[in-house]
C-alpha cells in the first residue's frame, strides 16, 4: 500500500490557491476587459450618429453641379469609427476571451489531448532568477532644443540556472475524464470553457526526501547570486 507524501505542509490550500492568477495577469485582464467593453459602447454611440446623421440629411452641406459632398463633420465620424473598430480588434486578440478559444478543440481531439496528459510523465524542474533592480537615466532633447533627464528603475537579469528533478516511475491518479454536463442547459451554447489545474506528490518518503534534498542543493546553489 502506498502513502502518499504531500508537497509540503499547506499542500491542503494548494488547490484554491491556483484557482487565483497572479496579482499582475489579473490586473491585465480586468483591463483588457473594461477596455473592450468602453471600445464597443463607443463604437455603437458612434454608429448611432452616424445613422443619425445620414437619416436627417445632415451629412449633405452642399451642392456644386450635379455632384453631392459629404460634410467635414461625417467624413471626420466615418474615420473616427474606423479607428475606434480597428482598435477593438486589437484589443481582441489580447482578451482573456481569444486566449481560450485560439486554443479551442472538439470533444474528440480534447479526450485524446487528456490521454495523452495521463501517460506523459511529468517533468519537474527548478528555475532559478536571479535580479535587481538599477536606476538608469536617460536624457533627451526636446522640439526647443532643452534637455530633459528622466530616471527610470529597470530590472537586470544577472543568472538563471535551471535543473530537473529525476525518478524512477510515476503514475497518474486523476481518475478517468469525462465532459459529463447537462446540454439541455448550455442551448445555442457553442463553446464550453474548461480549465484544468495540475499537482503533484510522492508516494513514499524516500522520494519526498531526495526531492526535498535536491530542492535545498539548487537553492543553496543559487542563494549568493
Amino acid at each position: 500500500m502506498e502513502n502518499q507524501i504531500p508537497i509540503n505542509q499547506n499542500a491542503q490550500n494548494k488547490e484554491a490557491d491556483t484557482l487565483l492568477l497572479p496579482q499582475k495577469e489579473k490586473k491585465k485582464m480586468t483591463c483588457i476587459s473594461i477596455t473592450c467593453w468602453i471600445l464597443q459602447i463607443l463604437i455603437w454611440v458612434g454608429a448611432i450618429i452616424l445613422l443619425y446623421m445620414d437619416v436627417y440629411k445632415i451629412r449633405h452641406y452642399s451642392y456644386i453641379g450635379d455632384e453631392e459632398y459629404l460634410s467635414d463633420s461625417f467624413i471626420f465620424m466615418v474615420i473616427f469609427e474606423i479607428i475606434l473598430y480597428i482598435t477593438y480588434v486589437i484589443f481582441q486578440f489580447y482578451s482573456p476571451t481569444y486566449d481560450y478559444l485560439k486554443h479551442k478543440r472538439t470533444d474528440i481531439n480534447l479526450y485524446k489531448l487528456m490521454e495523452k496528459l495521463f501517460i506523459t510523465p511529468p517533468k519537474i524542474q527548478f528555475v532559478c532568477e536571479c535580479y535587481h533592480y538599477e536606476k538608469r537615466t536617460y536624457t533627451t532633447t526636446d522640439s526647443k532644443g532643452n534637455s530633459i533627464k528622466r530616471e527610470e528603475m529597470v530590472k537586470v537579469t544577472t543568472k538563471i540556472d535551471t535543473k530537473f528533478f529525476y525518478y524512477y516511475s510515476s503514475r497518474d491518479v486523476s481518475g478517468l475524464f469525462n465532459l459529463n454536463y447537462d446540454k439541455s442547459k448550455i442551448t445555442n451554447k457553442f463553446y464550453v470553457k474548461l480549465e484544468l489545474l495540475t499537482d503533484f506528490g510522492f508516494a513514499d518518503a524516500i522520494t519526498y526526501s531526495d526531492y526535498q534534498k535536491e530542492k535545498d542543493e539548487f537553492y543553496n546553489k543559487n542563494l549568493y547570486y
